[in-house]
């Protein structure tokens, strides 16, 4: 299988790179476990926070209220939504450097499998969590706040 090459870096200083990590302890695979365990946290906060809103939202009878939780919730939301985007780039990112690192490793064999599968163009891994259901969830807000300034 052909092998991935990086943008920015070149394959010399990647196995450079790579062999001071392992010399030191510390690996990509470790990087990608804290990257993963980042994603996983500031999602399930989002999660926590646009139930906290949209709750608050049905359980509040004033329309300056409503408008209020819901801009107020659009701009956490949002907030949040970037930060996990950058947490998923950056797990893009590191999915690359393992996968073009060594093709004895376990995830590289499982990637390059992976990625010939067509569900890989339609989902990446952690696609889902990464954007589309931060777009969905600020896609509501929009709607909410539409809905309460022009209909009510």
């Amino acid at each position: 299988m052909k092998k991935q090459q990086l943008k920015n870096i070149t394959e010399p200083v990647e196995n450079e790179v790579y062999d001071y990590q392992k010399s030191v302890g510390w690996t990509f695979y470790n990087e990608r476990e804290i990257t993963e365990r980042t994603i996983d946290n500031r999602f399930n906060f989002l999660l926590l926070v646009y139930s906290l809103f949209t709750s608050a939202y049905f359980l509040t009878n004033n329309n300056i209220d409503k408008k209020t939780i819901l801009i107020i919730g659009f701009i956490i939301v949002f907030l949040l939504s970037i930060g996990i985007y950058r947490a998923y780039t950056r797990f893009k990112i590191l999915l690359e450097i393992i996968c073009s690192l060594d093709d004895k490793e376990v995830l590289s064999i499982i990637m390059k499998e992976y990625k010939t599968k067509r569900i890989y163009k339609i989902c990446p891994p952690y696609a889902i969590i990464g954007f589309a259901v931060s777009a969905v969830m600020l896609s509501s807000f929009i709607v909410g706040i539409i809905y309460n300034f022009l209909c009510i």
